[in-house]
């Protein structure tokens, strides 16, 4: 027997009376690597014949002869491959064995319980594998199937579908979102842990790229950073210098750039440039104006109904994962593609509307069309028709985006400013026709331009002011607690108590206030002889005026006679008059 260790894997060459055990690539049992190891051991068993020793299918025959000698053979065989692939902490542990079945029986009862604690270890670890910066999201991938795979082992049910919807939801951080968009995207029937697989493994090569190319960016800049400053010069040094140097703008002697005369027109040219090359760099401003280019997608999906200029309902909604099917629509899309450094008006046709999805420009279904895509490592994806240069796309943050712009469709477009002012939010109308002006916002193009002062009824509304009541100066002058006012009004929202109403009693003099909740209006007229019988021992003087509305609750019989009995006038208020109750 050989035995040769080097870091963690063991290499072990095993002969027995004429056979050869190869375990070379099986890793010493630690404790933490039981599930990876059985299934290696179960296969070196299977494969010299000696799994149902293991598994104790095979039991050792009573009579003595040689069908018991060839099953002790066999026995030993299984027992030393076992010991051999364990480290002596293993081996120490099942030392009291006597059988490679007692073994196998044993190491199962310490490492792979099915108990129902274990059980919820193994769930609470398949919900909290979490995407992380030092685990990719293929290998959190893998985790999670591995975690699925124990789970059905101790009889739990967990398809394909539902262990892709736990490996998406373990990437939830902002760098996967614009992945997630494109996942759903893909019709529910093709969204399958292969095709998962594959695509995680695409956006992993492409993201290794664009970090390679950011760290060379950011070692340029630190190698930059690095370099010595150089030593000030003197008035005198520099004026020498100038005088034996040419300048770069205008190549004369005697100045530098920053003070050249010339400095102005080459700055503007330098500006016609830059918006030149800004035109063939055109970025959108957001997800839902940009169009990716999807490997993937059968078809063409836009999320903009605002984009069709011709389309047709479908009778019966098909079914698609980001939208909820309330209209389903295929049509054709206009949009400016740069072909050639040239941006060209082309209509995509059989376009469907998936209302708030991505825009996906199918690759499929331009590839059947004869197109051919070239994809080269300097993120350009360019199309070719017919061997002549057409569409292109550029790769970033992990997607490939189509250097289109979007053309809003003139029919859905609203010529009216009055409907674009309330639908922005009555905007100030000088502001609107200053935007349409500028260019600033899709959608206005067509907006007529009528008079900034147009009246809207609902913003004149809005800011009037409401005058004021005439003051009626009081003949009577009463003192604290001689004249009470009262209301009853309704809660929005019903207190914890259940007390829907609360009622309020003010005093006209002292404008003190009374507030008391209460569940039923039957309630009103206890509180008022309460707030009453109060204020005459707070005031010492007798209520001679209480005033209410007309309700119900104040012309009770209770309070009639309550008010007759002490001398109380009842004062009745007009009604949808409210200033006339002082509360």
């Amino acid at each position: 027997m050989t035995t040769t260790t080097s870091g963690t894997t063991t290499t072990t060459t095993t002969t027995i009376v004429g056979r050869k055990f190869d375990t070379s690539s099986i890793s010493k049992l630690d404790g933490d690597n039981f599930r990876v190891w059985k299934v290696r051991m179960s296969s070196l068993f299977r494969s010299h014949d000696l799994n149902e020793i293991v598994d104790g299918t095979s039991t050792r025959p009573a009579a003595v002869g040689d069908p018991q000698k060839e099953w002790d053979k066999r026995n030993n065989e299984a027992m030393t491959s076992l010991y051999l692939c364990m480290t002596d902490a293993e081996v120490e542990s099942i030392s009291g064995c006597a059988t490679a079945h007692e073994i196998w029986n044993k190491l199962n009862t310490m490492y792979q319980s099915i108990s129902g604690e274990s059980k919820q270890v193994l769930w609470q670890k398949y919900y909290s594998i979490m995407v992380t910066s030092g685990k990719s999201p293929v290998k959190t991938m893998i985790e999670i199937q591995n975690y699925a795979a124990q789970l059905r082992s101790m009889g739990a049910v967990i398809d394909d579908e539902m262990e892709v919807a736990r490996i998406i939801s373990s990437m939830m951080d902002e760098k996967f979102r614009q992945f997630r968009e494109a996942w759903r995207s893909v019709e529910i029937a093709k969204q399958t842990s292969a095709l998962l697989l594959s695509r995680l493994k695409t956006w992993e090569l492409e993201d290794g790229e664009t970090y390679k190319n950011a760290s060379h960016v950011e070692e340029t800049s630190k190698a930059y950073a690095a370099k010595k400053e150089r030593p000030k010069r003197t008035r005198q040094e520099i004026s020498d210098l100038k005088k034996k140097t040419k300048c770069h703008i205008c190549k004369l002697k005697g100045h530098w750039k920053s003070e050249c005369t010339f400095k102005d027109k080459d700055s503007a040219k330098k500006e016609q440039k830059s918006d030149e090359k800004s035109e063939g760099a055109y970025m959108a401003g957001g997800l839902s104006d940009l169009w990716i280019n999807d490997s993937g997608a059968n078809r063409h999906y836009c999320g903009r109904k605002d984009w069709f200029f011709e389309y047709t309902e479908y009778p019966c909604p098909k079914s698609v994962s980001m939208a909820d099917n309330s209209l389903m629509l295929v049509g054709a899309v206009k949009v400016k593609a740069l072909i050639n450094k040239v941006w060209v008006e082309i209509t995509i046709y059989q376009v469907e509307y998936v209302p708030g999805g991505a825009n996906l420009l199918s690759e499929n279904v331009l590839l059947d069309k004869g197109l051919v895509v070239s994809k080269s490592g300097n993120n350009q994806i360019i199309y070719y028709r017919d061997g002549q240069r057409d569409i292109e796309a550029e790769r970033r943050d992990g997607l490939q985006i189509m250097k289109f712009k979007p053309i809003v469709n003139r029919a859905m477009a609203c010529i009216k400013p009055v409907v674009w002012h309330e639908r922005l939010a009555h905007i100030n109308s000088k502001f609107l026709n200053d935007t349409k002006d500028k260019e600033a916002a899709y959608g206005l193009e067509n907006m007529k331009r009528e008079d900034v002062n147009f009246k809207c009824e609902i913003c004149m509304k809005a800011k009037s002011k409401k005058k004021s009541y005439v003051t009626v100066e009081k003949t009577v002058k009463y003192l604290p607690g001689e004249c009470l006012h009262s209301d009853l009004g309704y809660a929005n929202a019903i207190s914890k108590n259940g007390n829907s109403y609360f009622l309020v009693v003010k005093d006209e003099a002292s404008a003190f206030r009374q507030v008391y909740f209460q569940k039923k209006k039957g309630e009103t007229a206890m509180n008022v002889i309460d707030a009453i019988n109060f204020m005459r021992t707070q005031t010492g003087n007798n209520v001679k005026m209480f005033r209410s509305d007309n309700g119900g609750e104040y012309k009770c019989q209770e309070l009639v006679s309550f008010f007759s009995k002490r001398g109380i006038r009842f004062g009745l208020n007009s009604p949808q008059c409210s200033p006339s109750m002082d509360s």
